[in-house]
C-alpha cells in the first residue's frame, strides 16, 4: 500500500502534489469503493447532478472500463441498494465475467 500511495501522483498525471494526509483520504475512498463495488456522487462536482459508476474488469484483473449512470438529483437514486445501483452492479459483473474475469466475491478491484 505504501508504494501505491507513493505512486498516486503519477497515476493522477502529476497534476497535483498530494500531501500524505490527502493520499490517506484518497485511499480511504478507494477502500469504500472496493467494499461497495462502485462509487457515487450527489451534487458534486455538478450541483443538481447525481451519478453512480462501477468498473468492468478484464481477465487479468485490470479495469477495462467504467460504466457511469448520471441523472438529475431530484429523481436519480444513488442508494447502494436502489434499483439503479443493483442493475449497474449486476451489469458490470456480467460484463466482467464475459471478459474472463473471475474474482473471489469481496475481492473485486
Amino acid at each position: 500500500m505504501q508504494k501505491a500511495l507513493a505512486d498516486e501522483s503519477i497515476r493522477l498525471s502529476g497534476a497535483t502534489a498530494l500531501k500524505t494526509s490527502e493520499k490517506q483520504d484518497l485511499f480511504q475512498e478507494y477502500r469504500k469503493i472496493r467494499e461497495e463495488g462502485m462509487t457515487r456522487t450527489s451534487g458534486h462536482p455538478l450541483p443538481g447532478v447525481n451519478a453512480i459508476a462501477a468498473p468492468v474488469f478484464l481477465f487479468t484483473g485490470s479495469i477495462a472500463l467504467a460504466i457511469t449512470l448520471v441523472g438529475p438529483a431530484g429523481t436519480f437514486d444513488t442508494s447502494w441498494d436502489g434499483e439503479l445501483a443493483l442493475t449497474l452492479r449486476q451489469t458490470t459483473l456480467d460484463l466482467s465475467y464475459r471478459l474472463g474475469y473471475s474474482a473471489v466475491p469481496g475481492d473485486e478491484a
